[in-house]
């Protein structure tokens, strides 16, 4: 209960998130279809989208 109660449980799960988070958007951890693998017409059609919105 100390854990809890002090935020080690918080902390540990908040840390382990803001590194994946910084892995993703630097480029060292690849999810296909977000940063990795995407086909050239589905970001063309992304963009268009985005710019069309």
């Amino acid at each position: 209960m100390a854990a809890i109660e002090v935020g080690w449980q918080q902390r540990e799960i908040h840390e382990a998130a803001w590194a994946h988070l910084n892995e993703v958007e630097s480029g060292k951890r690849k999810i296909v279809g977000i940063n990795h693998g995407l086909l050239k017409e589905l970001i063309l059609c992304a963009h268009l989208v985005c710019y069309l919105t």
